[in-house]
């Protein structure tokens, strides 16, 4: 999905066509919402704290070594499995 919004509605769309989620379709959103949790739909995290970490880290020491040899910064997300996948 697009978004944990698209992906509630396609929970309902399955849900009134009687279509099983996850054992015809799996669904995942793609930020994680609150509500995502609440509604037990799996989706992507992007893991805001830790690239907050890595903006506030840069913005206070900018010319720092680590800082000279990267250019990209990699900050995993993670999915988190709940019961639509």
């Amino acid at each position: 999905m697009a978004s944990d919004y698209a992906a509630f509605i396609a929970c309902d769309y399955c849900l009134k066509r009687k279509i099983d989620v996850p054992a015809a379709i799996a669904i995942v959103g793609f930020d994680d919402h609150i509500v995502a949790s609440m509604r037990r739909i799996t989706s992507y995290n992007y893991n805001f704290a830790a690239v907050a970490s890595k903006i506030v880290h840069f913005l206070l020491r900018p010319n720092e070594g680590f800082w000279s040899k990267r250019r990209v910064v990699e900050v995993r997300g993670n999915v988190m499995e709940r019961e639509t996948a």
